[in-house]
C-alpha cells in the first residue's frame, strides 16, 4: 500500500468513521494510533489504540477503555469514533504489516467542532453626510470559536468579517434592504436575515439629557420662588393680624363700661361697640 495523509471533520456528539483505501491484501496485522492534538515535537503523546492480526483474525491488543469510545471493523480495518467529543480531535494513524515486513501509514487528522448555533444579525443607521447613511451591521453567535463569518446584501458578499460598516446614499437606504449572516465551520452553518425598510431620517434620535436636566432646574428655581412668595406674604399676614389685634385690645380697655339707668332696662339700654376680630 501506499502512504497517504487525509483531513477529517466531524460535529460534536455525532459518530465518525475513519476508513482507509487502497490496502492489499497480504496483511499480517494492523495497528491504529492515537498522537493528541497540540503534543509538542519530540514530546508527541502517541496511543495505542488497537493490534489486528490479520492472520488469526483477532484483536491482541487494545486500549483501556477501547470498546467505550471506539469501533473496529475487522473487514476494511476501519476506526470508529462512538460519539465524537472535541478532545477526540488529533491524527490518529493506521500502520498496516504486510508479510515481508513492509510497513505503510495512512494518517487522518482529525477536527471535532461543535454544531454552530443560530446567529442574531443587527443592524444599527447613522446620518452622514452629503446625502449619505452610515448602516452598522452587527452579527452575534455564542460559542464563537472556530467559525467563518460572510455578509451579504441580496446576494451579494460584502464582508467576510463579523462587524461591518458602510454607507449607503438615503435615497436607497428608505427602500428595502436585506442583509444576511452567514456564520459556518467545516461541519455546519447557520445564518440570519435582516430586512431593513427604513433609512437614517427615521432613526430614533439619541436622548439628549442636558434639555431635561435645564427643565428640571428651571421647576426647582420656580418652586422655590413660590415657596419663598407664599413665606413673605404670611408674615406680612400675620405681622398685620398681631398689629391689629394689639390695637383692638386698647381700645376696649379704654372704653367705659355702660350700666343700664333705673331698675327697668330699655331696649336700647346699651349700646355695645363691636369691632370685627379680623377682616376677611
Amino acid at each position: 500500500c501506499s502512504d497517504s495523509s487525509e483531513d477529517v471533520a466531524g460535529i460534536s456528539g455525532n459518530p465518525l468513521w475513519l476508513r482507509p483505501s487502497n490496502i492489499q491484501t497480504k496483511i499480517l496485522y494492523v495497528e491504529w494510533k492515537k498522537t493528541q492534538l497540540g503534543s509538542p515535537g519530540n514530546n508527541k503523546k502517541i496511543e495505542l489504540l488497537v493490534r489486528y492480526n490479520h492472520n488469526k483474525k483477532k484483536i491482541s491488543k487494545i486500549s483501556n477503555g477501547f470498546n467505550k469510545t471506539y469501533d473496529f471493523n475487522d473487514v476494511d480495518f476501519a476506526l470508529g469514533i462512538k460519539s465524537a467529543k472535541l478532545q477526540d480531535s488529533g491524527q490518529y494513524e493506521l500502520e498496516i504489516t504486510n508479510h515481508s515486513g513492509k510497513v505503510c501509514s495512512k494518517k487522518f487528522q482529525i477536527l471535532v467542532f461543535d454544531r454552530v448555533e443560530k446567529p442574531h444579525l443587527r443592524g444599527q443607521w447613522k446620518a452622514w453626510a452629503e446625502g449619505m447613511c452610515q448602516l452598522s451591521l452587527y452579527c452575534l453567535v455564542p460559542r464563537d470559536e472556530n467559525v467563518s463569518y460572510s455578509l451579504y446584501r441580496g446576494s451579494k458578499l460584502i464582508s467576510e468579517i463579523r462587524n461591518f460598516t458602510h454607507l449607503v446614499n438615503k435615497t436607497e437606504a428608505r427602500s428595502l434592504l436585506t442583509y444576511t449572516c452567514n456564520v459556518s465551520n467545516k461541519v455546519s452553518w447557520e445564518s440570519d436575515t435582516l430586512n431593513i425598510t427604513q433609512g437614517c431620517q427615521s432613526a430614533p434620535q439619541k436622548f439628549s439629557f442636558l434639555p431635561f436636566v435645564v427643565i428640571i432646574v428651571i421647576l426647582v428655581i420656580l418652586l422655590l420662588g413660590a415657596i419663598t412668595c407664599f413665606c413673605v406674604w404670611d408674615k406680612k399676614r400675620k405681622s398685620h393680624r398681631d398689629q391689629y389685634m394689639s390695637h383692638h385690645s386698647s381700645v376696649q380697655e379704654q372704653m367705659p363700661e355702660q350700666k343700664p339707668s333705673g331698675d327697668g332696662g330699655t331696649i336700647y339700654s346699651m349700646v355695645q361697640y363691636k369691632v370685627p376680630l379680623w377682616p376677611l
